[in-house]
């Protein structure tokens, strides 16, 4: 036995260092076909979330070891890279969902959440207390059983991806975290290990003396205080049992060295609840026991002892163990074992069977099996083996995988369900389960909230209202509300944060399932709303999201098996800016669809042009032109290969050499292409990666520049650029947002009230002119645009970008190169001696107002302009509609001062057709909606002359 756990564990910690990311990625996806899989629980989309992180991150790497390198530079550096500078000063603030969101159908119950929660740690004196953790959202804590929540972790800890935190049940003022993810995929995410505070949580520093091995590609499972004597400390870790007896002082790690324990894989560690603590417990891929506080160690498991894996013919080798124990019996031990059918990493179709053992003073009992994962023949993914027990009856019973149950006679009898996977009571995926002192009630952490659940009355309550630690993955705009916002959030689905319409208490509701991925509100339209999930699997609602959005068909791809097309997890898609209903989609090729008529385009034919392997190759990043649509860009996932076309690509009355390949001096792997306004020649490509120079390139449409100076050493994640400005670029890394423009040398953190969290996307909002984060941990954030100049601004020749908050005034010659930008709060007034001219091609554009005022910037622009005399106010124009609901008649009037006499109206259903259209040109004006129906329509008016739409939902009842 001894052999057989040492020989797994050094093949694991082989694995971990000596190969990269690839083959072991490799490994796991043996014989795998590309499916889509829309099972939160399955091990493969655990896998491939991990992947979407990883992949592109470490593809490039020799070994794991140069990752971690960078790593604990970073950590050592942390407050460097953070450095506030004084060109970029923002004011973020947290716009949630810090609450499950509602669902617009019950069928979404299951996958709404606010985060995925790995730990709940309850006070053993105050019962109003307890401390909970998130993978990637920090350290949580309530004095009023969740009523309320204070964060203890956003900017005094080096990152927020958290396992584990104990609290000195003596003094509760120190506590100690574990850093990282304790669920992934064996040690596949960053651990920085642990940090203690001695206030309570206000400040954290690190303690890792000794514990330099852990830092890196490890876990640290579980933290165990003594209670009795507080200044020793165990640590359950994949690389073996690690003690402190000065915890409170200078804190010194040693390994213990127990052959049993020695670098192996451990998921727990407790005391035997007699009273003594000198008897410790652990378990990993085995159980073991010491009887003089870890120094020594023996197996329980094995011949003769109940639980010998070698008798489990179908599946004998061990995954993980996890155990439990009770005050009441101090001599019966519960262990939650995932037995697997073949040695080493698992891959993604490995069997795996999920089995309860009970132990009382000498041997093992098997109970009745823990039921099979849903949907899966009893497969169940090896991280999650949550498990409990009472405190007063030892035949209590609690535990999960994706689903959770109980059990009152000690898994004797057929373990009863705690909540329906698909009822949407308790979110799946359980990754703690705690009983509370007094066993009335237990608590669940899951991938999206924690409950409690009451004995007395059988009812489950969320208790995590309050905290936003949602992990996002993409985020999408409106270009004329100010207020929608959608969200894509791992293990939460597709959700929409709409306050103007929805109340107050509860402004976001979830509308799509499935690991929500990329997002897209329609250019005008936005009633119309394109969610998706893993893979590109792409959803539209045609009425604002107030029900459940309808899936699209995927597109064909006769190059694999004639299967749908294939994308990477998290896949991409851009909203046409010409052509509003149409969507660009990157699978392994790049295609286009038309929501009107529901018809895909394929774009490019990567295969036939460039050489990519067709089922395995395709397209990661897309940006398309804002003032020329024909102009798109695309990175390859796999080649780190950049192409380009101004042809709109295949189909769009291009038939061969319709895409060119642009070769950035860089082989890392492109994560996102911003487009200058002004001319779409000119791109910045942002890299993942761990080379400090490669961060950031710049290609002015002749040659490429390094762009990375100021930038952390870590993944670059999206970059944006903002329209009407002095190429002012926006760059989400793993550490925060960073800031430039044309003026400055470097780039300067973004980053006020930003917490120390991966920011995972970037969108600028226009209609009120802000900039949105999607973070990878605390849900979605938002701050003003970076404001260069805040005063009244004459404009002199010489430069090419002026922006003043209220007035601008220019009464000179100007010569465009190639461009010239005015931008101002109130008004651009060019008086007599202003001219613009140019010897080739360009266009002098003015805008009102400048990023710092709420509103629609893109007002006025002129490709030529001579003569001076012209001055430039914002338009006022909105419309109003009332009564709202309605009867019968509507009335519409404008508010302009525009003197455009001639307005386009439109009236649209839910599901986006559209039932009537005029031309008006006097208001109020009176339409009847009665011919209609009862029912919810939306009124959109145009105004040529602006170029601006304004959009209002009218109820008919």
């Amino acid at each position: 036995m001894k052999i057989y756990i040492s020989f797994i564990l050094i093949l694991c910690s082989f694995l971990s260092y000596a190969q990269d990311y690839a083959t072991i990625r490799a490994n796991f996806l043996q014989n795998y076909d590309n499916i889509t899989d829309e099972n939160e629980g399955s091990p493969l989309n655990q896998f491939l979330r991990l992947d979407n992180y990883q992949r592109l991150r470490l593809s490039y790497a020799n070994s794991l070891q140069e990752i971690e390198t960078s790593y604990k530079d970073y950590l050592i550096n942390n407050n460097l890279h953070r450095t506030q500078g004084v060109q970029a000063v923002a004011n973020w603030e947290s716009i949630g969902p810090n609450k499950r969101p509602i669902s617009v159908s019950p069928v979404l119950n299951y996958a709404s959440g606010n985060g995925l929660f790995t730990t709940i740690r309850l006070d053993p004196v105050d019962l109003d207390r307890i401390i909970i953790t998130s993978a990637h959202g920090g350290v949580w804590e309530t004095t009023n059983s969740g009523g309320s929540w204070i964060n203890l972790s956003d900017f005094s800890l080096p990152s927020v991806q958290v396992s584990d935190i104990a609290r000195d049940p003596t003094d509760p003022n120190f506590m100690y975290v574990a850093m990282g993810n304790r669920d992934d995929y064996h040690q596949l995410t960053l651990c920085s290990g642990i940090y203690r505070s001695n206030d309570g949580g206000v400040s954290w520093n690190a303690a890792n003396n000794g514990l330099n091995s852990l830092i890196g590609f490890e876990s640290i499972s579980k933290i165990l205080i003594d209670p009795q004597d507080p200044n020793i400390v165990y640590l359950a870790t994949s690389n073996g049992i690690f003690k402190t007896i000065d915890a409170k002082g200078a804190c010194s790690w040693i390994q213990l060295s127990d052959p049993l324990v020695y670098n192996n894989y451990f998921r727990n560690v407790l005391y035997i609840p007699n009273g003594q603590n000198n008897v410790l417990l652990a378990s990993g891929v085995d159980v073991v026991k010491s009887h003089d506080g870890g120094q020594t160690w023996i197996s329980l498991t094995g011949v003769g002892t109940g639980m010998d894996f070698s008798t489990f013919v179908a599946t004998p080798f061990v995954s993980r163990i996890n155990i439990a124990v009770t005050p009441i019996n101090p001599d019966v031990i519960y262990a939650s074992v995932i037995l697997k059918d073949t040695p080493g990493l698992p891959q993604w179709n490995t069997t795996r069977r999920h089995y309860l053992f009970k132990y009382n003073r000498s041997t093992w009992s098997q109970r009745n099996n823990i039921p099979p994962n849903y949907n899966y023949n009893g497969d169940h993914t090896e991280s999650w083996i949550a498990i409990d027990v009472s405190p007063v009856n030892e035949n209590m019973i609690a535990v999960g995988h994706s689903s959770g149950f109980f059990s009152f006679d000690g898994g004797s009898t057929n373990l009863t369900p705690a909540y329906v996977y698909f009822g949407g009571i308790v979110h799946p995926d359980v990754h703690d389960i705690q009983f509370s002192r007094d066993g009335s009630s237990v608590y669940f952490a899951t991938d999206g909230g924690v409950y409690k659940y009451l004995f007395s009355t059988s009812t489950w309550s969320m208790i995590s209202n309050g905290i936003a630690a949602n992990t996002v993955t993409k985020i999408a705009l409106s270009d004329i509300d100010p207020n929608l916002m959608l969200m894509g959030a791992f293990h939460s689905g597709s959700n929409k944060y709409d306050p103007i319409n929805l109340p107050p208490t509860d402004p976001w509701v979830i509308y799509n399932g499935g690991d929500g991925t990329e997002q897209g509100v329609v250019k005008n339209l936005p009633h119309m709303l394109f969610a998706s999930s893993q893979k590109n699997t792409i959803s539209l609602s045609m009425n604002r999201a107030i029900s459940q959005a309808a899936p699209i068909s995927r597109p064909l791809d006769p190059g694999c098996s004639n299967g749908p097309e294939n994308s990477r997890f998290v896949g991409n898609y851009k909203l046409d800016p010409s052509e509003s209903t149409t969507v660009v989609v990157a699978y392994t090729d790049l295609y286009s669809y038309n929501s009107i008529n529901s018809v895909w385009k394929k774009l490019t034919d990567l295969p036939s042009d460039f050489g990519f392997n067709d089922c395995n190759q395709g397209v990661n990043a897309v940006s398309i032109s804002e003032s020329d649509h024909n102009y798109i860009y695309i990175s390859g996932e796999n080649a780190n290969r950049l192409f380009k076309t101004n042809t709109g690509g295949y189909g769009n009355q291009c038939t061969s050499n319709c895409w060119t390949e642009l070769f950035p001096p860089n082989p890392l792997p492109i994560t996102s292409i911003a487009i200058s306004y002004t001319d779409p020649n000119k791109i910045w490509v942002a890299y993942s990666g761990y080379i400090s120079t490669e961060k950031v390139k710049y290609f002015d449409g002749f040659s490429w520049i390094d762009y990375s100076s100021g930038l952390p050493n870590l993944p670059m994640n999206e970059i944006v650029y903002e329209k009407g400005s002095n190429d002012a670029l926006y760059v989400a890394t793993d550490i925060g947002v960073y800031y430039r423009n044309a003026t400055m040398l470097q780039w300067e953190p973004f980053i006020d009230n930003l917490p120390n969290v991966m920011v995972s996307d970037l969108e600028i909002n226009y209609a009120n002119n802000t900039i949105v984060a999607g973070t990878f941990g605390r849900g979605v954030w938002q701050s003003d645009l970076n404001c260069p100049q805040s005063f009244d601004l004459t404009a002199q020749p010489g430069v090419n970008f002026y922006e003043a908050e209220n007035n601008l005034l220019a009464f000179s010659s100007f010569t465009l190169s190639p461009t010239l930008t005015f931008r101002a709060g109130n008004t651009v007034k060019l008086d007599p001696g202003f001219e613009v001219a140019s010897s080739s091609a360009g266009y002098f554009q003015a805008f009102i107002h400048p990023c710092n005022h709420p509103g629609n910037s893109f007002k006025k622009r002129f490709n030529q302009v001579s003569g001076g005399l012209k001055s430039i106010s914002e338009p006022e124009f909105s419309i109003s509609v009332y009564p709202n609901p309605t009867q019968s008649l509507i009335n519409i009037e404008v508010n302009t001062d525009s003197d455009e006499d001639s307005y386009v109206i439109e009236i649209y259903n839910v599901t986006g057709n559209k039932l009537a259209q005029k031309n008006e040109n006097k208001f109020p004006c009176l339409i009847d909606m009665t011919k209609f129906g009862q029912g919810i329509y939306f009124v959109r008016i145009f105004c040529k002359q602006l170029n601006r739409y304004e959009c209002k939902r009218v109820v008919v009842i």
